[in-house]
């Protein structure tokens, strides 16, 4: 809702490559997003990440166990801190986190959805509090007017 009338042809399928939950975070905060932006904000995480990968991939079985769990819990720190902020700030953002938290928490503890892999929960539980965010809390035109202005 938020990308400008630019983005249009190859350039979505280049958004949607590039889109990851923290890039999204970021774009989302600005009124419009232009092309130019989300490319020098996409680009450089995405090469971090890659390498990042490579990285851990050539050196993760040599770090000690301690490292290797701290470094595992880093990533939710990362979560927390990208959703916190607008959590704080909207009670629209705080509702889908809520469901999701919720969400989670039906596949961690009832024994029938315990059985599906956590990878798999944690993308169920983010589509459906999207989803359900998108139809309760839909960006009104006359919204998006107004932000701009």
């Amino acid at each position: 809702q938020k990308v400008s009338e630019k983005f249009s042809g190859w350039k979505r399928w280049i958004l949607g490559f590039f889109m990851t939950d923290e890039i999204f975070a970021v774009a989302a905060a600005e009124d419009e997003v232009e092309p130019k932006f989300f490319l020098g904000l996409s680009v450089i995480p995405y090469v971090g990440w890659t390498m990042g990968t490579l990285l851990g991939g050539l050196i993760g079985n040599v770090l000690p166990p301690m490292v290797m769990s701290a470094l595992c819990l880093a990533i939710y720190g990362m979560f927390l801190a990208i959703v916190a902020p607008p959590a704080r700030k909207s009670g629209a953002v705080l509702c889908v986190v809520a469901i999701a938290v919720a969400l989670h928490c039906a596949f961690y503890y009832i024994p029938l959805l315990k059985q599906i892999p956590s990878g798999i929960s944690i993308s169920i539980c983010a589509i459906v509090a999207a989803i359900v965010g998108a139809l309760l809390f839909p960006l009104k035109d006359e919204e998006k007017e107004a932000d701009a202005q």
